[in-house]
């Protein structure tokens, strides 16, 4: 009986001692890198580095880095910096070789090639640098063309399938066509955790403060379920599209999606009408300000819900108004006749 209980407590240790070899392989720490000589080439060469590089290719593909992207991409550095035995040193070589990299398109393909040759053995770990690469593709809202293509590339010399890149474009993008986000002016300020007389410089330093607290991960991703890189881009999300409206109030649309008899009634002074019920064959007359952020609005919330979709499938960038036209007067917010 007790060679049993002593068989049964070693095969439990044994059971634990892999369990937990098996989890940590897969994540990384300081004691990993504690040895590692930095130089600007051998970071270069190193897993993370070679991420790095592809990362800044697909921030480029684009044609630009956009603000949001910028500042995820400084984040990303500070929390792949914070495993080597000197910070600085390191999130400034990632900076010189991300702003390398993202100019050099041609040569994507040594790069992946060699991040998977790094990472041939560690499938979990090349999964979640390319579910991260999907995410920073999407942080904007949208993907384009370049961005795909692009992403099709560095998939294949990870190796992972077509049908393996399908299903985590359709994980982000699904959210990303179903979701509309419901805002206001005051709303936008709540979320940046500000007051309307913020200044622009107020505006700018909690956007940023926000982001960098909220930002996913690239290093916690690794040992994270796989609902949290999807969480985090969808909370940046939230958070850029309020600092966007804040930053952009003056080049914002109004669109009533009511009745014109509705509309004769009351009205959000500046809209635009275009009922609900004529929206799809009349996207024409808003494509002048396709570029702009544009709040939607009906009496309720129920009607503009169902524009908004229209509009974010139809390349629109739609802000609902919760409540509606009535949330909006018990506000105290004016309209007009």
């Amino acid at each position: 009986m007790t060679q049993i209980i002593i068989l049964a407590m070693v095969i439990a240790l044994f059971y634990w001692l892999t369990r937990s070899f098996s989890q940590n392989q897969h994540t990384y720490s300081k004691s990993q890198f504690s040895g590692f000589k930095l130089t600007k080439e051998n970071l270069a060469y190193s897993e993370l580095g070679l991420f790095v590089a592809l990362s800044a290719k697909v921030a480029k593909a684009d044609g630009r880095v956009d603000e949001l992207e910028a500042e995820l991409v400084s984040n990303m550095f500070g929390d792949i910096s914070a495993l080597f035995p000197n910070p600085e040193a390191t999130k400034k070589m990632l900076k010189e070789i991300f702003d390398e990299e993202k100019n050099a398109p041609h040569n994507i393909d040594p790069v992946a090639q060699a991040l998977y040759k790094a990472l041939e053995n560690d499938l979990h770990k090349r999964q979640k640098m390319m579910e991260f690469l999907v995410h920073l593709s999407y942080i904007d809202g949208t993907l384009s063309h370049a961005e795909e293509e692009m992403l099709r590339v560095i998939a294949n010399h990870l190796h992972f399938s077509e049908g393996d890149l399908a299903s985590i474009l359709e994980r982000f993008g699904s959210h990303h066509r179903h979701s509309v986000k419901e805002s206001s002016i005051d709303q936008a300020y709540t979320l940046l955790e500000l007051t309307a007389h913020a200044t622009n410089d107020e505006v700018k330093k909690a956007y940023r403060a926000l982001v960098r607290k909220y930002h996913p991960d690239i290093i916690k991703s690794q040992g994270a379920s796989d609902e949290y890189l999807q969480e985090a881009t969808e909370k940046v999300q939230d958070i850029n599209a309020a600092y966007e409206m804040i930053k952009n109030g003056e080049n914002v649309t109004l669109l009533d999606v009511r009745t014109p008899d509705e509309f004769t009634q009351e009205h959000i002074e500046g809209a635009v009408l275009i009922p609900l019920q004529t929206l799809d064959r009349n996207l024409g007359l808003i494509a002048n300000v396709k570029n702009q952020k544009i709040i939607v609005y009906c009496h309720s919330g129920n009607r503009s819900v169902a524009a908004s979709r229209l509009l974010a499938e139809n390349g629109f960038t739609p802000l609902n108004v919760k409540g509606g036209i009535t949330e909006w007067k018990a506000q105290g917010l004016a309209v007009t006749q």
